[in-house]
């Protein structure tokens, strides 16, 4: 009936969450394959304590090629021809396997991407407060039409799913790719008039905690990979890459905050006096002009 393919590299602790998450809602004809890149911290001698008398959870362990090759193998090794993505720092929110299922009922030769917000709690750091409030901004400006089909350029391998035989119709995904892969899939997709379809009441809740350092060297590495996309792919990127265009202006003001010291400051909760609307400002300038390219 389902695949789940969960792809992790040195994802020990958090995989297990989400494994007990997914547990809940295994039903017959269910499979979870994890795939194991490489990992060093213990993932796959912990996954094969846990699998004991769970039929359901197939463990795999390879050397690390990267999230495009693990993934793409993993839908390889699916015994089932409904396929769900899920990154290994998620956790399942009731019902979720079901809605997906039920979705492709009725969709067959579509993609379905689910809802992905940052958990939080009142003794996280403020900064982890901030990345749960931009994933439900992010959220509010993905555009959608009527019938939920998706308009803006956007797709997460994190919270995905379809039908194993159109993933291999366009390909997979990309291998020569490090990072961005779903971003490419995307557009292989409108290329092809495949729609791709998102449902923001289809959750999982991102459990990894990003401290504003982390952040910024995360949002580096992406811009980095979006460039090198853009290398790549000129003509099939360049709306993309319009849109990131930033104003002079903008650029000598946003250089101000590129000391180290505002992200020190920040992942030490000292921005905590001034007002929540002026401390994400902040914060966003700093990342910001801390990822200019």
């Amino acid at each position: 009936m389902l695949s789940i393919i969960i792809p992790t590299y040195n994802g020990k602790n958090k995989v297990l969450n989400l494994l007990k998450s997914i547990e809940d809602q295994i039903e017959e004809g269910f499979e979870v394959i994890v795939m194991i890149d490489g990992s060093t911290d213990g993932t796959y001698e912990s996954l094969n304590e846990y699998k004991i008398n769970k039929p359901w959870l197939i463990v795999v362990y390879q050397k690390n090629q990267g999230r495009a090759i693990v993934r793409n193998n993993g839908v390889k090794l699916a015994t089932h021809k409904l396929i769900l993505l899920i990154d290994d720092d998620m956790i399942l929110s009731p019902f979720l396997l079901q809605h997906h299922i039920s979705f492709h009922e009725s969709h067959m030769s579509s993609f379905l991407v689910g809802a992905i917000y940052d958990s939080v709690t009142e003794l996280d750091l403020d900064f982890v407060k901030f990345r749960s409030y931009l994933s439900y901004k992010w959220d509010k400006q993905i555009k959608i039409d009527e019938n939920k089909r998706l308009i803006s350029s956007f797709m997460s391998a994190g919270h995905l799913s379809f039908y194993k035989d159109l993933f291999w119709e366009l390909g997979g995904f990309n291998e020569a790719l490090t990072d961005l892969e779903d971003l490419d899939l995307k557009i292989r997709c409108y290329e092809k008039d495949i729609p791709v379809y998102y449902d923001s009441k289809i959750i999982c809740w991102h459990t990894d905690k990003f401290t504003c350092k982390r952040y910024i060297k995360r949002t580096r590495e992406y811009k980095q990979s979006f460039k090198k996309l853009m290398t790549q792919y000129p003509k099939k990127y360049k709306v993309e890459s319009e849109k990131r265009v930033i104003r002079p202006s903008k650029k000598l003001f946003l250089s101000l905050f590129k000391n180290d010291i505002w992200v020190e400051l920040i992942d030490k909760d000292k921005f905590l006096f001034l007002p929540k609307r002026i401390r994400y400002k902040l914060y966003d300038w700093v990342v910001t002009g801390h990822t200019l390219q």
